[in-house]
């Protein structure tokens, strides 16, 4: 086994602000588009679709980090409302 240590650097508070603002404007894009219904998410892929196409233009991951709440919201909602078998 090795003895080194490795050791890693706080992330620069620049770095964190940028992120932020950026997953922010996605996040605020996707819920406009979601809006004036151009778009919608796809419950069984959890991706986000342009209307009448079907076409993917945010995937499950990158929906996930800022939808997780919401998407395990609508996940409990439909089992709730789903007919037992």
């Amino acid at each position: 086994m090795s003895n080194v240590i490795e050791t890693t650097e706080p992330i620069p508070d620049m770095l964190l602000r940028e992120h932020n603002a950026i997953k922010n404007a996605a996040r605020s894009m996707v819920s406009r588009l979601c809006e004036l219904e151009l778009t919608y998410i796809d419950i069984e892929t959890e991706c986000l679709k342009v209307m009448h196409y079907s076409e993917v233009i945010v995937p499950k991951e990158a929906l996930k980090l800022f939808y997780q709440k919401e998407l395990h919201d609508i996940q409990c909602k439909i089992r709730e409302t789903a007919p037992d078998n």
